[in-house]
């Protein structure tokens, strides 16, 4: 049910095609993007969002949240501390390597302004589907907003 929004979370499930059209309003036409890489699940609000991923991590524990900035990476390490989550589960984006996704399902905490950074960290990944963790209220939905 891609584009619906469900009322009990505040989540809103976007095709991958309409969010890079999204993020690429200015930008020039990207051809080589595969269809399907990114798929996103939107919050109506951070706290919504934190809360999406707190679920996700209790019900697939072998998953790993990459954020692209630093405070994001401490907000949600002090939400899953006070939850009973390792923090272990969440690294930064300059911190990934091969080694580490082994066993494990990569999952972004955040979009990075510039898409070509999000397919410069995952093209040669073994693991092609990816979902992106977004909240309405971050700074880059409030720029387009």
């Amino acid at each position: 049910m891609s584009g619906d929004l469900l009322a009990a979370g505040g989540f809103i499930n976007l095709q991958p095609q309409v969010l890079f059209m999204a993020f690429n309003l200015f930008g020039k036409k990207e051809n080589d993007t595969p269809a399907g890489h990114f798929t996103d699940r939107t919050y109506m609000s951070t706290a919504a969002k934190m809360n999406g991923c707190l679920q996700l991590v209790k019900d697939e524990p072998g998953t790993l949240f990459i954020c692209w900035f630093a405070d994001t990476a401490r907000d949600l390490k002090e939400f899953f501390t006070r939850n009973g989550i390792t923090e272990s589960c969440i690294t930064e984006a300059r911190y990934v390597h091969s080694p580490m996704l082994q066993y494990k399902t990569a999952v972004f905490a955040e979009h990075h302004p510039l898409h070509s950074k999000e397919l410069e960290l995952v093209k040669n990944w073994e693991q092609k589907e990816i979902i992106v963790y977004s909240a309405m209220d971050e700074p880059l939905f409030k720029h387009f907003g």
